[in-house]
């Protein structure tokens, strides 16, 4: 998503917002990307982008709006963002289908198990997804198991950077690329021609497709004294691929956004 901020004026003018703030804004964007734009997405892309800080990841979770930013080490690794030249408009109708896929087996597990005590596929356990597998339909069962492993490498994931250990929030993130693309069925040929060459890179730690998926970028975690060479291999070997050359961007975790004066709080 793409953030626009207002100036309220020049320095001294108003400040910059506080997380309550920060929050209203964020749901304000969300808003307009869902009543404008057409797209049920959730609130991830807001809130990373005004809740961000350098040097970590943040972890969101997206019922209770709680937070937790995580260090990425000293020195952090680099972020590398991976273009594969393919794109898909989002309002197209494929990100939607999934969201409906997805609130199908909420809603067949409603009516079976728990009424309202079943808000969302969080409420599901993969114990209860697997003992009714075959009374769901086959696509239905893929999506939410993409999302029930999803939500457990998220924990996983939050638990190796508290210990400091990248190789393994790495390797979560390259499974968390397998799961989109055999469960949730978002990837494209173009996104997995870059994991795969990715994998085979000097300093690659780990990498998934990037946003809903089905065409655009892919992010990896690559060790920083080794980017460039991760860099010129993904390079050479997604044109000898797909004989297209990719776009890629060495970036590192930044703080969030900001204007200068400060920015606007929508309830203001």
């Amino acid at each position: 998503s793409e953030i626009v901020i207002r100036d309220r004026g020049g320095p001294g003018q108003g400040g910059d917002l506080d997380d309550a703030a920060r929050l209203r804004l964020a749901q304000v964007l969300r808003r307009s990307e869902n009543e404008f734009v057409g797209v049920a997405s959730g609130l991830l892309d807001q809130f990373s982008s005004l809740f961000g800080r350098a040097g970590h990841a943040l972890m969101l979770d997206c019922r209770s709006l709680g937070f937790e930013r995580l260090p990425l080490g000293d020195p952090p690794p680099a972020i590398v963002v991976c273009d594969s030249k393919t794109s898909r408009r989002l309002a197209d109708g494929m990100y939607n289908q999934r969201r409906a896929e997805c609130e199908r087996v909420v809603a067949h597990f409603r009516e079976r198990k728990g009424g309202d005590r079943i808000a969302s596929l969080r409420d599901v356990s993969l114990d209860a997804l697997q003992a009714d597998w075959d009374r769901l339909d086959p696509v239905g069962r893929l999506r939410a198991r993409h999302v029930l492993t999803e939500n457990e490498r998220v924990r996983r994931g939050a638990e190796a950077l508290r210990a400091g250990d990248l190789a393994a929030f790495g390797r979560l993130m390259t499974a968390s690329h397998a799961s989109s693309r055999e469960d949730f069925a978002n990837s494209s040929p173009a996104l997995d021609a870059l994991i795969e060459v990715a994998q085979a890179a000097p300093g690659f730690l780990g990498g998934k497709l990037s946003g809903a998926g089905w065409a655009g970028c892919t992010v990896n975690l690559v060790r920083a004294d080794q980017a460039d060479a991760f860099v010129a291999a993904v390079l050479d070997g997604y044109a000898r691929h797909t004989g297209t050359e990719p776009t890629i961007h060495i970036c590192h975790a930044a703080e969030g956004a900001s204007a200068r004066g400060g920015m606007t709080d929508p309830e203001a």
